[in-house]
């Protein structure tokens, strides 16, 4: 029994280990964040909302030993919400493919604050904004079976 338990907590602090320095597609070291709530009566359309992040971000990024600031509706690794369905143009639709993905919005520089590598494309830029042509960044990931 004893031989077992040992057998099994060696298991257990090797999944940890590996656990610990996984690569998670993304730079944790040194992120601090935090998660805001903004009162609805105050902030009732998105054009406030976008303004109150906007400031806060111009604000934050000011502060001594800041070196980067974004935001996002959820963070990485969070489960935050439902999915969206999309359709790929130009591609017929698969019956056994379910087309859904979760979304998130994000500041400009979000994706390049937490780390995350770009495979193919670009990032964002300030001239994606609202009234421009939308755009996207989809992150490779393996799809679940």
């Amino acid at each position: 029994m004893t031989l077992v338990l040992l057998v099994v907590a060696g298991l257990l602090l090797q999944s940890l280990y590996r656990l610990r320095y996984a690569d998670v597609g993304f730079r944790p070291n040194g992120v601090l964040t935090l998660r805001t709530t903004l009162p609805s009566d105050r902030y009732d359309t998105h054009a406030r909302r976008a303004a109150f992040y906007d400031d806060v971000l111009e604000r934050v990024t000011r502060v001594p030993g800041v070196l980067g600031a974004g935001y996002t509706t959820s963070v990485p690794l969070a489960w935050r919400g439902a999915t969206t369905g999309f359709v790929v143009e130009g591609r017929p639709l698969d019956p056994d493919v379910k087309y859904e993905a979760n979304h998130r919005q994000v500041s400009t520089d979000y994706l390049q604050v937490i780390g995350m590598p770009m495979v193919d494309g670009r990032y964002f830029s300030e001239s994606d904004g609202a009234t421009a042509q939308p755009v996207v960044i989809i992150n490779q990931a393996m799809a679940r079976q």
